[in-house]
C-alpha cells in the first residue's frame, strides 16, 4: 500500500436526507465500516451551516477513492433557500475524477426527470452554490461536462436491473465493495447503476466476507497517524472517560483528535475535560515525500514555490473551536507530541490546532512540531488562533506561520501564556494598509495580555511597519521572567516610516507594551539578535535623520543588499514613548539562576503577576512556574544554535523526547 492510498478515505456517501436516502446511507455506512474501510459519513449531511463546513465537505470528497452516489426520488430538484451541498458533492466528485458508484432507488428510476429539466436543475444548483461562494466560476466547466454527460446520453440512465422479487440479491454487494477494494487510484471507471429500495442488515454479512481480505492491512495501520477521516465509530461513547474533571475523555488516536475538531464546529464543550493519551502524527511527510525534521522549517504541503506534487498526500486540519462555538473546555496534552500540523485555509480567521478559545478554556501541556499554517485572515497561531483563557506549559518547534493580522508562534492573540516556548518563522501573508489596525506579530504571540515565565527563538520576515517583537507584537498588561533566545527580523526596508512620523515598533523583544515599567520584569534578550535591512543610499540617509539611534552599528555602506546589524530597539513603551525600559541583555553565566530566583520571588516582586497565577490555578492552588535549566550538555535539534541557553525544564524534557524519537 503506497503513501497516497494509505492516507485517504476509502469512500464518501452522498445522499439527500429525505425519501429514505439517509436510511440507505446509514446501512451502507455500517456495513463498510464494520468491514474495516475508512470513510466519510455524516448522518446530518447538508444540515450544517456553520463556518468551515463547505471546506470540510469538499476536503472529504477530494480525499475519497470511491464516491457512493445515492439517488432517491426528487433528489435532483435543486433548492434555492440555502446552499445545495448535494449538488456540490457530485460536482466535486467529477472535478477530482473520482470513481462514482451510483445507487438508484426504484422511485428514482420510475420517476426520473426529463433531460431538459435536469439540465436546468444542474445550472440552477450551480448558480445557487456560486451565490453562497461554495463554488467558483472555474467550476462551470465541470458542470458543463456533467450536463453533456447526463443530459444527452440516454443510455447512461439505463444500467443494471435488480430482479423485483429479490432486490437485495448478492449482485448488489460486489458492486459496492468491489469498487472500493479494487480501486487504487482516482481514475474514473464506467458507472454501473444499482437499483435498490433499501439495504438492510441481511446484506452486511456478505459485505464483511467480501472485504475480509483488506481488513488485516487496516488493522495494521498505526492509529496515531491521521488518515484524514473525522469519524469515530460510536462517537464519544467509544472514548475512555466521560468528560468530567475526574474522568476526562482520553484521546488515544489521531481520528479521536480529529473527532474533537469535527464535533467542536457545533459544540463549545463548556466545562468538559479532554486529555491526550498518545503522541499524534497529523502529517508524517510533506507532498514531496520528505520526512519533516525539527531542525528545519518545512512547508508541509510543498507549496513554498507554488509547486504541488500531490496535494492529496497531506491532510488539512480544521481548528478546534470557532467564532460561533469557541472551545470552552479544558484540554491537557499530557506532555505528548503532535507532529505535522497543516492549515492552509485561504482567508479564514482563527487558525491553529485550536481556533477560538473562550475565557473558560484551558489549553495546557500541548506540544507541536513541524507545523505549517497559512491564511490571509487574522488570529493565526500554531496552538491557538485566539485565546481568551489560559495557555500553559505549551511548546512549538519548527513552525511556519503566515497571516495578515494577529500572528504568533503559539497564539495570534492570547490572554495569559505561561511556562511556554516557541521556535517559529512568522511572515505576513499579505500587505496591510497603513490605516488598518491589528498589525501585531510575535515569536510567541501577536498580541498578549500577560506573558509569564516563557521563552522564544524566532524569525520574523517581511513584516515591517507593524508591531513586531521576538516575544510579542504588543504586551498589554504585564510580562515577567522571560528570556528571548534569538530573534532575526528581515528585511527592514523602512518604507512605512518614510512618510509617517511614528516610532519604530520593530523590536527583538516587544514591539510595544503598555503600562509595564516595573523594575522587576526579569525579561532578557540575546545580544546576538540581528536586524536585516535592505534599501538605497538616499532612502537610508532620510531614515537616519529621523531615527539615528535605530541604525547604530550599521556601516552605512552596504546598500541594495540584505545587511545585518544588532538591534538597538528592544522594547517600546507605548504609554511612556521610551525604548528599552523593561528588557535587559542576557548574561549567560547567571541568567538561569536569575530566572529561578524570579520564580521564588514572584509574590514579592510582582504581586500583579502573582494574582494572575492565583486566578488561573486549580483546586485552590496557585499556578506553578516551571524552573529553568542550563542546556550546556544537551544534544539534538537546537543544540548548536542555543547550546548555552536557559531552558524551561518541561520544554527541555519534551525537546529531548522529540530528539530521541527521531534518532537524533
Amino acid at each position: 500500500m503506497g503513501f497516497k492510498d494509505k492516507f485517504r478515505n476509502d469512500y464518501f456517501i452522498s445522499f439527500r436526507n429525505r425519501n429514505n436516502g439517509a436510511k440507505i446511507a446509514a446501512n451502507i455506512h455500517r456495513g463498510l465500516e464494520d468491514a474495516g474501510y475508512t470513510n466519510y459519513y455524516n448522518p446530518k449531511q447538508h444540515n450544517q451551516e456553520k463556518n468551515g463546513y463547505p471546506r470540510r465537505l469538499h476536503r472529504n470528497v477530494r480525499h475519497c477513492k470511491v464516491f457512493v452516489w445515492i439517488l432517491t426520488e426528487d433528489c435532483m430538484i435543486a433548492r434555492e433557500d440555502k446552499p445545495d451541498y448535494y449538488f456540490a458533492e457530485i460536482i466535486w466528485a467529477h472535478k477530482h475524477k473520482k470513481c462514482i458508484v451510483p445507487i438508484m432507488s426504484k422511485a428514482f428510476r420510475n420517476n426520473r426527470i426529463d433531460n431538459d429539466v435536469l439540465k436546468k436543475q444542474l445550472y440552477k444548483a450551480y448558480n445557487n452554490l456560486l451565490k453562497y461562494n461554495i463554488l467558483s466560476s472555474h467550476d462551470k466547466r465541470v458542470v458543463d461536462d456533467i450536463v453533456r454527460r447526463y443530459c444527452t446520453d440516454f443510455s447512461i440512465w439505463g444500467g443494471h436491473d435488480i430482479p423485483e422479487d429479490n432486490p437485495l440479491s448478492e449482485k448488489i454487494v460486489p458492486e459496492i465493495v468491489g469498487r472500493i477494494s479494487k480501486t487504487r487510484g482516482v481514475y474514473p471507471l464506467k458507472n454501473r447503476w444499482i437499483k435498490i429500495p433499501i439495504i438492510h442488515m441481511a446484506v452486511l454479512l456478505m459485505i464483511i466476507l467480501t472485504a475480509a481480505g483488506i481488513k488485516k492491512s487496516i488493522d495494521m495501520h498505526d492509529q496515531t497517524i491521521w488518515d484524514g477521516s473525522t469519524t469515530v465509530k460510536g462517537g464519544w461513547s467509544s472514548f475512555k472517560g466521560d468528560g468530567t474533571k475526574e474522568h476526562p475523555y482520553k484521546i488515544n488516536t489521531a481520528r479521536q483528535l480529529a473527532w474533537l475538531s469535527y464535533t467542536s464546529q457545533i459544540n463549545s464543550f463548556y466545562g468538559q475535560y479532554f486529555e491526550l493519551d498518545a503522541d499524534i502524527t497529523l502529517n508524517p511527510h510533506n507532498a514531496k515525500g520528505i520526512r519533516n525534521a525539527t531542525e528545519s522549517y518545512i512547508d508541509l504541503d510543498g507549496t513554498g514555490e507554488s509547486l504541488v506534487l500531490d496535494k492529496d498526500a497531506t491532510h488539512n486540519w480544521t481548528p478546534i473551536g470557532n467564532k460561533d462555538y469557541p472551545f470552552s473546555g479544558s484540554f491537557d496534552g499530557n506532555g505528548h507530541m503532535i507532529y505535522g500540523l497543516l492549515l492552509k485555509n485561504e482567508s479564514q480567521d482563527y487558525q491553529g490546532l485550536f481556533g477560538l478559545c473562550s475565557s473558560e478554556s484551558r489549553v495546557v501541556n500541548v506540544n507541536i512540531t513541524c507545523a505549517t499554517l497559512s491564511s490571509s485572515g487574522s488570529y493565526i497561531g500554531t496552538i491557538v488562533g485566539k485565546s481568551e483563557g489560559l495557555i500553559d506549559e505549551c511548546s512549538v518547534y519548527s513552525a511556519m506561520v503566515w497571516g495578515k493580522k494577529y500572528v504568533g508562534g503559539i497564539a495570534g492573540e492570547a490572554n495569559v501564556i505561561s511556562n511556554s516556548f516557541a521556535n517559529a518563522w512568522i511572515e505576513s501573508s499579505q500587505k496591510i494598509k497603513s490605516n488598518e489596525s491589528g498589525k501585531y506579530k510575535g515569536g510567541i504571540a501577536g498580541k498578549c495580555r500577560y506573558l509569564i515565565n516563557s521563552s522564544a527563538s524566532s524569525v520574523l520576515n517581511d513584516i515591517e511597519g507593524e508591531f513586531v517583537g521576538g516575544f510579542a507584537g504588543e504586551l498589554t498588561k504585564g510580562g515577567y521572567n522571560c528570556v528571548e533566545l534569538g530573534t532575526t527580523v528581515s528585511p527592514f526596508g523602512g518604507g512605512h516610516y518614510m512618510e509617517k512620523n511614528v516610532p519604530i515598533t520593530v523590536c527583538n523583544v516587544l514591539g510595544g507594551y503598555r503600562g509595564n515599567d516595573e523594575k522587576y520584569s526579569n525579561i532578557y534578550y540575546n545580544e546576538g539578535d540581528r536586524m536585516a535591512v535592505q534599501f538605497g543610499k538616499k532612502h537610508y540617509e532620510k531614515l537616519l535623520k529621523k531615527y539615528p539611534d535605530f541604525f547604530k552599528g550599521f556601516d552605512g555602506l552596504s546598500f541594495n543588499v540584505c545587511s545585518f546589524f544588532p538591534f538597538n530597539y528592544h522594547d517600546y513603551g507605548i504609554d511612556s514613548g521610551k525604548y528599552n525600559q523593561i528588557s535587559k541583555k542576557m548574561q549567560i553565566d547567571t541568567v538561569t539562576l536569575t530566572l529561578n530566583n524570579g520564580i521564588t520571588d514572584v509574590k514579592k516582586n510582582r504581586p500583579d503577576i502573582y494574582s494572575i497565577l492565583s486566578e488561573y490555578g486549580e483546586d485552590d492552588e496557585t499556578l506553578q512556574l516551571v524552573e529553568w535549566s542550563d542546556s550546556k550538555n544537551s544534544k539534538g535539534a537546537f543544540a548548536n544554535e542555543l547550546k548555552n541557553s536557559p531552558w524551561l525544564k518541561s520544554v527541555l524534557d519534551i525537546r529531548n523526547k522529540w530528539d530521541s524519537a527521531y534518532g537524533r
